[in-house]
């Protein structure tokens, strides 16, 4: 069977909480064209988007924390890469 790629998929992401973060940016990103295809600003340590299968990415996971005298600070980033599962045609 060959593979049908770009069909819809849903990816979760996950990750650890860090201590007395304010909010967590997750980023995702086509590996081999480097476009950016997920930013998003969380409280929340998990997100759910749909992403293209038969694709590799990579995601980045930052935790935000505010200092009022200095501006968004950025800590604790944490990066991983996957390749969505291609669908099986008929």
């Amino acid at each position: 069977e060959d593979g049908v790629t770009g069909m819809p998929t849903e990816v979760t992401f996950q990750w650890q909480a860090v201590t007395d973060a304010n909010s967590y940016k997750l980023e995702v990103y086509e590996i081999d064209s480097g476009t950016k295809v997920v930013s998003k600003t969380t409280d929340q340590t998990s997100y759910t988007a749909t992403l293209d299968s038969g694709i590799s990415y990579e995601w980045r996971v930052r935790a935000r924390y505010y200092d009022p005298n200095d501006g968004d600070l950025y800590d604790s980033e944490s990066r991983s890469s996957f390749r969505t599962l291609s669908t099986a045609s008929n």
